[in-house]
């Protein structure tokens, strides 16, 4: 999302969530554990100017973790094609046989880390569900209708269950659940809209 307008604007930093990128690789985190580490790096990076918090699928419920554990710090986030919603994920009891050798041995690092992380995720999103009402910034949700990855329900969700926020939507009749490239412009558009001051 490192468009020049943007740039222009903004300060963009973009993170490797732990075990993935260039970023050591580990023991798969869950959600908490994962929105702690990167907690540390917002307190290192922090100025006086407002800070927005973007996350696209799994970043999704990193950044409302976040936004809920740390509301001083957060001036809003953006929440594209996120899974919040614990009870619209899929069971996939398959997923445990992964985590396992010797089939987790012929798996790469990075399917390894992503199948232990979904595999975490909706015991994580329980958790995060008790939080949600500490969110108390302006919440953005893009998602797009035919997601065929992340539930398109998962948009009534936040707007049940975010009761102290004030949650803005917008929604795509398609798009797919890569909307960061899908939907470039639009979601550019947005970004280039919020404030540089408090």
């Amino acid at each position: 999302m490192c468009d020049s307008l943007l740039l222009s604007k903004f300060r963009i930093i973009s993170i490797d969530r732990p075990g993935f990128g260039a970023s050591e690789y580990y023991s798969a985190l869950h959600l908490q554990q994962q929105a702690d580490a990167v907690n540390g790096l917002l307190n290192k990076i922090k100025n006086t100017k407002p800070m927005y918090l973007i996350g696209h699928s799994y970043g999704g419920p990193l950044v409302t973790l976040l936004a809920a554990d740390h509301p001083e710090m957060v001036s809003a986030i953006v929440i594209l094609a996120g899974a919040i919603d614990p009870t619209l994920e899929p069971k996939e009891k398959w997923r445990k046989l992964l985590l396992s050798y010797p089939i987790k041995s012929k798996l790469s690092l990075n399917m390894q880390q992503s199948n232990a992380e979904l595999w975490y995720l909706k015991t994580d999103l329980i958790i995060l569900k008790e939080k949600l009402p500490l969110i108390s910034c302006p919440v953005y949700v893009l998602h797009a209708e035919n997601d065929m990855l992340v539930n398109f329900k998962n948009v009534d969700y936040i707007k049940t269950k975010f009761t102290n926020a004030q949650v803005n939507i917008m929604t795509f009749k398609k798009g797919n659940h890569f909307i960061p490239t899908n939907k470039r412009k639009e979601i550019v558009k947005l970004l280039s809209t919020f404030k540089l001051t408090n």
